[in-house]
């Protein structure tokens, strides 16, 4: 895929000599983007609406592929896609797109008899918490300073409310 989509990595690397000495950021040369339904979903319908999407989507401005996996207990789809277009221009992918993708990716799934919806987060009351990914994995061992430091510091504060 390197060679028939013309990603020119050693312009990137060039690029980010200079951008890492500006302080930018790599521009990327695909999206990975994953599909995914609950278990018991038929993996022919994911596949279908999956394809429809980058159809509507990428059509023949953006070169993609996908791959089905069904390895998992449910279903999911990868796709990669060329960040910039056969006309040179350049995918940027903002929040509102996320959300209107959803959008279609549920509508395409509804077309095929598949429920599906496309309900944000904050709507399902679901919260997500970012945690550092080192402090994460300590805490799961039971080895976290940060969360043995904070457990202590709230331990100290209500001895002195206690003490006051």
């Amino acid at each position: 895929m390197l060679k028939d989509w013309d990603l020119e990595v050693d312009e990137r690397r060039h690029h980010t000599e200079r951008g890492i000495a500006a302080g930018r950021k790599t521009p990327k040369l695909v999206h990975n983007i994953v599909f995914s339904v609950p278990k018991g979903t038929p993996p022919d319908k994911l596949h279908k609406a999956v394809r429809k999407f980058a159809t509507e989507n990428f059509g023949a401005q953006h070169r993609y592929a996908m791959a089905l996996h069904t390895d998992q207990g449910h279903p999911h789809v990868h796709m990669v896609v060329k960040a910039i277009s056969e006309r040179g221009e350049r995918l940027n992918i903002y929040k509102a797109t996320l959300r209107d993708w959803r959008r279609d990716f549920a509508r395409y799934l509804r077309e095929l008899r598949v429920e599906a919806n496309a309900t944000e987060r904050a709507v399902r009351g679901a919260q997500h918490h970012n945690r550092k990914t080192g402090i994460y994995r300590a805490a799961a061992r039971g080895d976290s300073t940060f969360t043995r430091e904070r457990a202590e510091a709230i331990a100290r504060a209500a001895l002195r409310g206690c003490s006051s």
